[in-house]
């Protein structure tokens, strides 16, 4: 079967012409942002702030608490995001349906002079690592080291496109435990360092447990074998010692 290559990626960042200034305007920007725009403002947070400590706000959420200082809308559109956030028709509804929530006049809430959200759209260049495996054990190996964007482009970037290539392969590789636990990590939104961390002591800890089980399931044969070769040691030490 084939290997997998490692691809990270950068983004090429453009101002789509579609701004808002309340949030009436920023409803109606949604209808007219490409998804490479809700992909950048949603999503890409994550790239961005892959060290940081705690998970990352989206653009949206952020602009309404910041500069239109509205703290219960803005937890509104990051609830959206967090728990609708697999696809741009998904993340678009959600944030349609919050900020439909919200009422009349604090929709007209005007943003100050020289604050209004400009959307942003993010073009993707894929990087080749260089870097491909022939087993999952070998790929993980290398996505513990891998740059944070190897895993955002495998784990976040491509499934949020309807690309679930790594996802798959695992599977077929007879990894379907593996490839849950990352597709898990990927939907937390948790900040990418602290996915690699986590998914990657929980699959060492895994491989301690499958080599302790591997020993424990030898051939009686091979255990007696190796008991027989200890004995014969042992005795021979104890001769050793006798003659001196």
């Amino acid at each position: 079967m084939d290997a997998f290559e490692l691809i990270g990626a950068v983004h090429l960042v453009r101002p789509t012409g579609v701004r808002a200034h309340d949030l009436e305007s920023l409803l109606l920007g949604l209808d007219r942002a490409p998804d490479s725009a809700l992909f950048y403002h949603t999503v890409h947070p994550r790239l961005r702030h892959a060290g940081a400590s705690e998970t990352p706000n989206d653009d949206f959420s952020h602009w309404v608490g910041a500069v239109l200082q509205d703290a219960e809308i803005a937890e509104r559109l990051s609830f959206a995001v967090q728990l609708h956030g697999d696809s741009a028709s998904d993340v678009r509804g959600a944030l349609h349906a919050a900020l439909r929530a919200s009422g009349e006049e604090a929709r007209r809430r005007r943003a100050p002079e020289h604050g209004e959200f400009q959307f942003l759209a993010a073009e993707t260049i894929a990087l080749p690592t260089g870097d491909s495996a022939a087993t999952p054990a070998a790929l993980f190996e290398l996505l513990a080291t891998a740059d944070a964007s190897v895993w955002f482009n495998h784990l976040v970037e491509r499934p949020w496109y309807g690309d679930r290539a790594l996802f798959g392969w695992l599977e077929a590789h007879g990894e379907r435990r593996l490839a849950r636990w990352l597709d898990e990590a990927a939907r937390s939104g948790l900040p990418l360092e602290r996915v690699r961390r986590d998914v990657t002591r929980r699959w060492r800890r895994s491989r301690l447990g499958q080599a302790t089980l591997d020993a424990a399931a030898q051939p009686d044969a091979r255990r007696d074998r190796e008991s027989h070769a200890v004995s014969n040691l042992v005795r021979l030490l104890r001769a050793r010692e006798s003659g001196r």
